[in-house]
């Protein structure tokens, strides 16, 4: 029985790779029959659409044949562009990573020319691979490494010397060499090993055009001994190794983790978020002390924020000795944490807070109080010993295997196909988002004349005059608002464009829409704050009377109403315009509480001030009296008067 050029049999640890490029030779593929040869004679199964110089996985290879799916999409296969071999051999080695029982592969391409030689060039000396280029469902034997029995047996004996197959030497036939470990970069190695004392160099032959092809002689194949510990090959071959011995998975797994390299890495990495406090406290808070007189002080509150990150720096211990890598970036975050810490103790939640052991915190009190005079410049050693353990870190955690990195890059690259590219739209409206979060101009005035007293931020209860509203107070959360809507306005034209060939972008838009839902709340929590400061301000500072004003002086007085609030009476002189005094004279009073107007008096005709205004007596509203001399030489008591 033959599906698709290939002869039905039971090879266990076959391979069978399908390859597919766009184009009249993939309409022969035929799947449904693929799959049930596969799940008749035992061996896996895998599919990958070609696209441009990468292959894409589709289907890869399982462990049992019912489950493999019962019906694929070819729609998705593109043209080759040189290099595609390469992606495809990538894809070989994790094939062999996902089912390590498999022996042999066949390769069956269904493409044009291109990607027919670069197959044919990079898997000629591989002796586990064979290729089968198909159009339809025709074999195209002249490009494919492997020759069937038919067409080897069909062709006459002549004595022009022919050109032998890519695959072969002379004198072999590839078939012979079915039952050698698919072990790549075993066989890699070995090419390039020298030879074991005693044991002679092996000469590769050279290449021999042989007069006439020989019938096909068939593999001998040996039974194959597996355990877990040994996979032997049945063929000698020169050049590849005859026995792996592959350590058990518990002994594997301990020689990749090297529990003691990780655990001596994390506690390092702990001593980074302790080494970080120090510097951060000592240069926030050493100003305000002076020595010797606050030696003892000063080292007990640098123990003490030390010790209030242990309990972080023991989770960030954890962290790096469970998946710590060799990136250095990765430990910096713990010292950086623990400087910020230091600077502001509140960014340490409080279920994290467990205190120090007594020996710890005996050890972190020392070293302290070690430093005396020297303190302020302690923090520059600090750093230095942080920069060195975090160097330390990187070169004691275990390197990541080759496989795992060539994996996480496969990952990378099929990850990367399946959110596809970004249009013209996503590249705008997130050029548009840096530069505004740089640059501050454009959220800024998004805040401040959108948002302010409109859509996001309404004036507080306590605000009657918002032209006491100080720039610096705003800033932050009119920047905040404006940020919100952007991210907002980004992300609803990432998400509202169509998703095919961009999922990654509509995924961006919706966080975007969520990150701007949350720095709106976050700049709403800003603006009240900012509003509840004005609103204090307003009740306890003098208006500003005399920026628009002509005013003769002004007395004033901290008084409490009624209800128990405390406000800033002033009692300012004024001049009546147009009237016939001096242009330096004032005759008129103006009573303010807080930024609030509340009386005017304007003095009899042809009066001014000549004295005051002056505060008298009292504590409250009631019983406050502001008094002043008119130019007749009277003096003229003001009560406040409940006002």
């Amino acid at each position: 029985m033959y599906v698709n050029g290939d002869a039905q049999a039971s090879t266990r640890g076959r391979h069978v790779f399908i390859v597919v490029e766009s184009g009249q030779a993939s309409k022969g593929l035929d799947w449904t029959a693929i799959r049930q040869n596969i799940a008749a004679t035992g061996g896996y199964l895998s599919l990958a659409l070609i696209d441009g110089s990468r292959s894409n996985w589709i289907v890869r290879p399982v462990p049992t044949a019912d489950q493999i799916p019962a019906q694929v999409s070819t729609v998705g296969a593109g043209t080759a562009s040189p290099g595609v071999a390469a992606a495809i051999i990538d894809q070989l080695m994790e094939a062999q990573g996902l089912v390590p029982a498999i022996q042999t592969t066949e390769v069956r391409l269904y493409g044009a020319a291109l990607a027919e030689t670069e197959l044919n060039d990079a898997l000629s000396g591989e002796k586990t691979v064979q290729l089968r280029v198909f159009d339809k469902s025709a074999l195209r034997t002249a490009r494919s490494t492997y020759k069937p029995p038919a067409a080897a047996a069909q062709k006459p004996a002549t004595g022009r010397a022919g050109r032998a197959s890519s695959t072969q030497t002379a004198g072999k036939s590839a078939a012979a060499s079915t039952s050698l470990p698919p072990a790549y970069y075993l066989r890699q190695q070995a090419r390039k090993a020298p030879p074991s004392v005693g044991q002679a160099t092996p000469q590769a032959p050279n290449p021999v055009r042989q007069a006439a092809r020989p019938s096909p002689v068939p593999p001998t194949t040996a039974p194959i001994v597996t355990t877990p510990a040994t996979v032997a090959a049945s063929t000698p071959t020169a050049g590849i190794p005859q026995s792996t011995t592959a350590p058990s998975s518990r002994e594997g797994f301990v020689a990749r983790f090297k529990p003691m390299r990780r655990l001596f890495a994390g506690i390092l990495a702990a001593m980074t978020v302790l080494l970080g406090v120090f510097p951060g406290y000592v240069w926030t808070n050493i100003w305000g002390y002076s020595y010797p007189r606050d030696a003892a002080l000063i080292a007990d509150v640098v123990s003490y924020a030390q010790s209030r990150a242990f309990g972080v720096a023991l989770l960030f211990g954890a962290l790096i000795a469970l998946v710590g890598t060799r990136a250095r970036w990765l430990t910096m975050l713990g010292f950086g944490y623990g400087l910020l810490s230091g600077v502001m103790p509140g960014v340490i939640p409080d279920f994290l807070v467990w205190p120090a052991p007594p020996i710890i915190a005996g050890v972190l009190m020392n070293t302290a109080s070690f430093w005396g005079m020297w303190m302020a410049y302690a923090p520059v050693l600090y750093i230095g010993l942080g920069v060195a353990v975090i160097s330390t870190v990187a070169k004691v955690l275990p390197e990541t295997p080759q496989s795992v990195v060539a994996a996480r890059a496969r990952n990378r690259v099929s990850t990367r196909d399946w959110l596809g590219k970004r249009s013209l739209v996503d590249k705008f409206a997130i050029s548009l988002l840096l530069w505004s979060a740089f640059t501050a101009v454009v959220p800024w005035l998004v805040g401040r004349f959108v948002l302010q007293d409109n859509i996001l931020f309404s004036a507080g209860s306590g605000v009657f005059d918002t032209d006491a509203r100080e720039f610096w107070a705003y800033a932050l959360p009119l920047y905040v608002g404006g940020m919100a809507a952007l991210f907002v306005l980004a992300g609803l034209a990432m998400v509202l464009q169509p998703w095919s060939g961009r999922k990654g972008a509509g995924i961006a838009g919706l966080f975007l829409v969520a990150a701007g839902l949350v720095a709106g709340h976050f700049g709403t929590t800003l603006w009240t704050s900012a509003e509840e400061g004005t609103a204090a301000r307003l009740m306890s500072t003098a208006f500003p009377f005399d920026d628009q004003f002509l005013t003769c002086g002004h007395a004033e007085a901290v008084l409490t109403d009624d209800s128990g609030e405390s406000w800033l009476y002033q009692v300012w002189t004024a001049r009546i315009k147009g009237s016939d005094v001096g242009s330096r004279d004032c005759n008129r009073i103006q009573v303010y509480k807080g930024w609030q107007h509340m009386d005017t008096k304007d003095l009899p005709e042809g009066q001014v001030v000549t004295d005051g205004p002056d505060f008298v007596s009292g504590t409250t509203v009631a019983d406050a009296v502001f008094q002043y001399v008119q130019s007749d030489g009277q003096t003229i008591q003001l009560p406040v008067n409940g006002q």
